[in-house]
């Protein structure tokens, strides 16, 4: 086991010893909550793995010790402090976000933001570059990037701040290569904290050695109330705790696609919106705005064809005629059918479309039995070799652009393997069982998703 290094002495958390009431607050939405609650001893109903030697003696152990299991006891007294990794490039820290937010709720532990300072060196090489605000440069954090939502912080604050500053926790997050670091310290309201310390870039390395088998196991004493703290319904928690294997895995991230995750800063979306603005595409803003937390598709397609320097130094060498992608679409009603072209080379795709087929009205093209209307965004203003704050800063949005709009579309042929398309296919998950699980169809579906080229890679976590 890793929660080893108690520093401060012995812990003053004492050992819950009495059935109590647990009351849990998910956020649903924008921070709406439900509370469910439970009765009886957790701990005792949990079953023995003690003879296993498995890592659910870890969580029953830390579930015995955490006194937020009592009605009287704050929620802070168990704190996952996440230290991001602001040099990683923008995909990786929000994988790495998300991969934390599923330890971190596994354990039942109140997941904490803990960013750099702002006279840190990570200004000159953060990929995030020089967000505004109201005239304003954020710092190039996480909280510059995300908004942490409630249901995961429970509204706690960094722990320890009298005794405990940034260099303290970051020097504790190193003190360890193999196992979590831990300490038992005082917070400001005078109680006692029981913190795990993990930082961006060790997200990977702890969920492969602590917790993918044990986020695997079946039968499990934790899947059940792990699924609530993720926003499932009872019913949806149900069918989670009996799936297996890769299904695991999809039926998580159908629960963050639906959850609300990954919320964008306001001027984060401010900025997408004057991106995507110009290219005339069928979405309200408002929508834009709602990020990649969906109720509908949006009523349009989108196509990823790399060409140009996407060709000669990403892993995708073969150059795929246009027609093969916009094969891929089924006949439709819709007359025209709007596809939006991410690409680096819009001259080059422009080219092509010109030689598609039959011209059909002011820019619609005929191919087969759709006639298509094609949108692009702006490329980006600044050459690669640009570095500067706004340069970055200016990719961040075209990014989050493309991930947004890959997310919420009703139909996408292109790339799911990438560090982007990983996080793309997550969000277009979606869950198809209700309260009974007959094990013969797959819960979770993937919004029409086609992969070009290859095939659909395998499952993993949400984050991975």
């Amino acid at each position: 086991m890793f929660f080893v290094d108690k520093i401060g002495g012995e812990s003053a958390i004492k050992a819950t010893e009495k059935a109590m009431k647990i009351e849990r607050s998910i956020a649903i939405g924008a921070d709406k909550a439900i509370a469910m609650t439970a009765d009886g001893d957790v701990t005792e109903s949990l079953p023995d793995h003690s003879s296993e030697g498995s890592f659910f003696d870890l969580i029953q152990s830390v579930q015995e010790k955490l006194s937020w299991w009592k009605d009287d006891s704050p929620s802070c007294d168990g704190i996952f402090l996440y230290m991001p990794d602001m040099t990683a490039s923008i995909e990786n820290q929000l994988s790495n976000y998300i991969l934390a937010s599923m330890m971190a709720t596994f354990m039942n532990l109140s997941m904490v933001i803990m960013d750099a300072p702002p006279d840190s060196n990570i200004k000159s090489s953060s990929p995030l570059g020089c967000p505004r605000h109201h005239h304003k440069t954020m710092p190039p954090v996480l909280s510059s990037l995300l908004r942490h939502p409630k249901w995961l912080s429970r509204s706690c604050p960094v722990p320890c701040k009298k005794n405990h500053g940034y260099s303290d926790w970051n020097a504790l997050r190193k003190s360890s290569t193999n196992d979590i670091p831990e300490t038992v310290c005082e917070s400001d309201n005078g109680r006692q904290s029981h913190v795990f310390v993990m930082g961006g870039g060790e997200t990977g390395k702890y969920f492969e050695k602590y917790f993918k088998d044990s986020m695997l196991q079946r039968p499990s004493p934790v899947a059940h109330d792990w699924a609530l703290r993720l926003g499932a319904k009872p019913e949806e928690a149900n069918v989670f705790s009996q799936l297996s294997g890769e299904q695991i895995w999809d039926y998580l991230g159908a629960l963050v696609a639906r959850s609300d995750l990954l919320r964008f800063q306001t001027w984060i979306l401010g900025d997408v919106v004057r991106l995507i603005a110009p290219s005339y595409l069928p979405v309200n803003h408002k929508d834009i705005h709602k990020g990649v937390y969906k109720k509908k598709a949006w009523r349009f397609d989108a196509i990823q064809v790399p060409r140009g320097d996407e060709l000669l130094s990403g892993s995708k060498t073969e150059h795929i005629p246009l027609d093969h992608y916009l094969s891929h679409f089924k006949c439709s009603d819709e007359s025209p059918q709007t596809v939006f072209i991410a690409t680096r080379d819009r001259k080059a795709v422009m080219k092509e479309i010109t030689t598609l087929g039959q011209k059909h009205g002011r820019g619609q093209y005929k191919l087969g039995c759709n006639t298509f209307r094609f949108r692009f965004y702006l490329p980006v203003t600044h050459p690669p070799t640009d570095t500067s704050c706004a340069a970055r800063y200016s990719r961040t949005v075209t990014d989050i652009s493309r991930f947004l709009i890959f997310s919420n579309v009703r139909s996408l042929v292109g790339d799911v393997d990438s560090g982007w398309g990983r996080l793309v296919r997550t969000f277009r998950l979606k869950l198809t069982s209700g309260e009974k699980y007959d094990g013969d169809e797959s819960p979770v579906s993937l919004t029409s998703t086609k992969v070009v080229p290859g095939t659909m890679p395998p499952a993993r976590v949400p984050g991975l």
